[in-house]
C-alpha cells in the first residue's frame, strides 16, 4: 500500500513538472525568412521573425555589432548598449533559442562571439558565448553570459534563462558571467 502512495506521488509530481517545463523553438539569424531594413556600406541592419509575433533585429556598424529583441517593429535593449559588443569573425550564431510559457517568449539565447583584450598577453582573442536575454513586450535586456565553452554550455543558459526571466529587472539587475568570459 505505501509503494503504491509513494509511486502515485511521484507520478504526480513529475506530471506536475512536465506541465510547467519551459517550451522552446529555434529560429534562424540571417537567410530568406529575415527582411532586409538597412543595407549601406558600412552599416546593416535586418529582422528575423521569432514565435508569437516576436523578433529579433540585428545591427552591424563594421566592428561593432548588436541585437534587439521585442514585438515586431518594436525591438529595444531596455539598457543601452546592453546587447552591443565588439564583434568577431561569427558575431551571430546561426540560431536563437526562443524559451517560451504558453507560447509567449520570456527568453532568447543567443550563441555570439566577440572580441576581448586580453591585458596579460597583451592582445586581442576572440570569445565565444551564450547570451541569455530577458525578452518582453517592452523590448530585451541581457541576463547574463556563459562561456561557449563551457561544459554543458547550452543547459547552464537554458537553466538561467528559465530560473531568472520571471524575477530578472532589467537596468535594476546585475547580468551574471558564467565561465572564464568577462562580460562584453
Amino acid at each position: 500500500m505505501i509503494a503504491r502512495v509513494i509511486t502515485i506521488i511521484a507520478a504526480a509530481t513529475f506530471m506536475a513538472a512536465s506541465a510547467e517545463a519551459a517550451e522552446f523553438t529555434y529560429s534562424a539569424t540571417n537567410g530568406p525568412a529575415c527582411a532586409n531594413i538597412k543595407s549601406k556600406r558600412e552599416f546593416n541592419s535586418w529582422r528575423c521573425p521569432g514565435p508569437a509575433g516576436y523578433s529579433a533585429r540585428f545591427f552591424d556598424f563594421g566592428n561593432m555589432v548588436a541585437v534587439e529583441f521585442g514585438l515586431i517593429g518594436k525591438e529595444k535593449a531596455i539598457v543601452e548598449d546592453d546587447l552591443m559588443w565588439q564583434g568577431a569573425d561569427k558575431s551571430f550564431g546561426d540560431k536563437i533559442e526562443w524559451r517560451m510559457t504558453a507560447g509567449r517568449p520570456y527568453g532568447a539565447i543567443l550563441r555570439i562571439q566577440r572580441q576581448d583584450f586580453d591585458e596579460k598577453a597583451g592582445e586581442t582573442r576572440t570569445v565565444e558565448e551564450l547570451l541569455v536575454i530577458k525578452v518582453s513586450p517592452q523590448g530585451a535586456c541581457r541576463m547574463g553570459v556563459v562561456d561557449g565553452k563551457w561544459r554543458d554550455a547550452n543547459a547552464v543558459a537554458r537553466e538561467m534563462a528559465d530560473s531568472t526571466a520571471a524575477v530578472f529587472r532589467c537596468g535594476a539587475d546585475q547580468p551574471r558571467t558564467i565561465g572564464a568570459s568577462s562580460p562584453s
